[in-house]
């Protein structure tokens, strides 16, 4: 077994098994820790690579480790408006850019194997550098990828290109944001949407999982009458004792300021719980009664 091999059998903060994409994307899975080296300094042992499922298995043919083989549509990624033509080695083909935020980019892509639409989000440019922006990129599709509920984006897959640009597949939800039609609504209608989130929510901390930014904003309303809860790029996870270190090192602030809690405007990252959730549930509402959000302006 060669030294690097040894080095990232387990994580050197948490002890848990690393797997080969938490190598790769240079974060732990279960602490969010920082592995400090490379995703490219990974080498496995003939012998074990052999027991490695298919769609992990590195071939000279995919030339790096990559679940949904998406690097023949990723190697022009920067400034690509269109997916290049779609190849063997290719199950993703991007096709237009639906959105950007402050951490990814989100394409329409079409998933080959499957033959269905899906929606792509990779880690921006300027982020790739950062291990803090690829833990939070890895913590946001891995929270995501645990709630299974009708009102939350399912995740279909993790991982990375050959450059070790994180990325993560998930269910296309063709329609607008709230944001656009709350205001015209009928309070009614608006109000039936805001009972399907707060199912959402209500779910999310069964789990033990705060998302930290609900606003109209990250609400999707499909164009069948889905409902779905968008961006868990500040959700945390509060009952895994793996996630303390990614949850000590949250931000003072984040969220939203015009639905924003107390205690995240105030910084106080100790008080930020379940009820910080209901807060930004009744700053919505507040928005459907009054027709503006509780707190005005664009800072706190």
């Amino acid at each position: 077994m060669s030294a690097l091999h040894e080095d990232f059998a387990c994580c050197p903060f948490c002890g848990e098994a690393l797997g080969l994409q938490a190598v790769r994307l240079g974060v732990c899975s279960h602490c969010r820790a920082e592995l400090g080296k490379g995703p490219d300094t990974w080498e496995m042992p003939e012998a074990e690579s052999e027991n490695w499922p298919r769609a992990l298995h590195p071939s000279s043919t995919m030339g790096s480790v990559l679940p949904g083989r998406l690097q023949g549509a990723i190697d022009n990624i920067r400034g690509l408006e269109r997916g290049p033509d779609v190849s063997e080695d290719c199950d993703f083909s991007l096709l237009e850019q639906l959105g950007k935020g402050g951490m990814g980019l989100v394409y329409a892509a079409r998933q080959v194997s499957l033959d269905r639409d899906v929606a792509v989000k990779l880690l921006r440019t300027d982020k790739q550098g950062s291990h803090s922006a690829r833990a939070k990129f890895l913590a946001e599709a891995q929270v995501t990828g645990e709630l299974e509920h009708p009102n939350i984006v399912p995740v279909y897959e993790l991982g990375a290109t050959k450059d070790g640009i994180p990325f993560y597949a998930m269910k296309q939800v063709k329609g607008q944001p709230w944001s656009r039609t709350i205001s015209g609504a009928a309070r009614a209608a608006n109000l039936e949407i805001w009972m399907r989130v707060a199912d959402a929510v209500a779910y999310a901390h069964s789990c033990g999982v705060i998302h930290r930014d609900i606003k109209p904003e990250n609400v999707m309303l499909g164009d069948y009458g889905e409902v779905v809860l968008m961006d868990w790029g500040l959700a945390v996870s509060i009952t895994n004792e793996n996630h303390a270190p990614h949850i000590e090192s949250l931000p003072a602030v984040g969220g939203t300021p015009g639905y924003m809690a107390p205690e995240m405007a105030r910084g106080e990252t100790g008080l930020i719980g379940y009820s910080s959730d209901v807060y930004l549930l009744g700053a919505v509402l507040f928005e459907i009664v009054t027709g503006c959000a509780p707190h005005p302006g664009e800072a706190v």
